[in-house]
């Protein structure tokens, strides 16, 4: 076996012109010299054949404000709303000086309006902030906070979050993309304000796993709406059949997945009693969704 491989070993190396240890201790300087030469520019050929060979296309890096296909597709997947008249209206913005955010506002004003949201004047609103931002700024009229002493720039407020900025909120978070807050009292009422300044790095908060388990409760946010037209006027049969699929169906997601068992009694202590059916119920369920989705418990 070993007369074999040596066999094999000795031809390999007479094919490709190797000399052995004794070829090569018999040979002079000259030809050792022009032997290591020559493997050098065998070395160089091959190096150079590597370079010019065409690279395997790299996945370009994703950017904050590229809406271009499947981003596109999950954004419109995760702002998809019905019942519109449910939802505020937004008013869409950008900073005057920046040309890509102007840009960026145009591309999600359009992709908000076919997700079903209506759109102010249908148009993008320059701006002159007094304290420019990068990224995605939700702003409300400010009303919970407009009789508060005011505060110094770099102090904020917690203020409600309603379902319209919960949901939207929700989808750039998955996203990747931030979002900041801010109040505008110059906004007419149920309405939001959608401002965009320069692109910004996207940072990613919640793992692919967690995104796999919270993107359902955007969904169900959502479709709590129809719940509350189906309720908002009398615990009727189209109410009690809305709001007990609804429900069921949020209720079974929960407890399979196990996001939070505190929750989840939560919720079943919200379906029990009198109350299950009233609009103050579902507004804490919603709450508790939200809440949810942000890790907040």
């Amino acid at each position: 076996m070993n007369t074999q491989k040596t066999t094999l070993t000795e031809k390999i190396r007479s094919a490709l012109l190797i000399p052995s240890r004794s070829q090569w201790a018999k040979w002079k300087l000259l030809s050792k010299l022009t032997a290591v030469g020559t493997l050098l520019g065998f070395i160089g050929v091959g190096l150079t054949i590597y370079t010019l060979l065409p690279s395997t296309p790299q996945e370009p890096l994703k950017k904050a404000y590229d809406l271009s296909d499947s981003r596109r597709k999950d954004f419109l997947e995760l702002l998809q709303i019905t019942q519109s008249r449910q939802f505020d209206t937004l008013k869409i913005g950008c900073v005057a000086w920046s040309e890509k955010s102007c840009l960026a506002a145009g591309k999600f004003l359009i992709l908000f309006s076919e997700a079903g949201w209506k759109i102010e004047s249908d148009r993008v609103y320059k701006m002159e902030p007094n304290i420019p931002s990068d990224g995605m700024t939700i702003a409300t009229r400010g009303e919970d906070i407009a009789n508060l002493p005011k505060l110094a720039p770099h102090l904020g407020r917690w203020s409600s979050v309603d379902q319209s900025q919960a949901i939207i909120s929700m989808a750039f978070k998955y996203m990747d993309n931030p979002v900041k807050s801010s109040s505008d009292p110059s906004l007419p009422p149920n309405t939001l304000g959608i401002y965009f300044g320069p692109e910004p790095s996207l940072i990613q908060t919640i793992t692919r796993d967690q995104k796999n388990v919270r993107k359902p409760l955007i969904g169900f946010l959502s479709a709590a709406s129809s719940v509350v037209q189906a309720c908002s006027l009398d615990q009727n049969e189209k109410c009690i059949s809305a709001l007990t699929l609804w429900d069921s169906e949020v209720f079974k997601y929960l407890r399979e997945h196990e996001l939070d068992s505190t929750a989840v009694n939560k919720w079943q202590h919200l379906s029990a009693g009198t109350e299950a059916y009233s609009i103050e119920s579902i507004e804490k369920k919603k709450d508790l969704l939200i809440r949810l989705f942000f890790g907040l418990g």
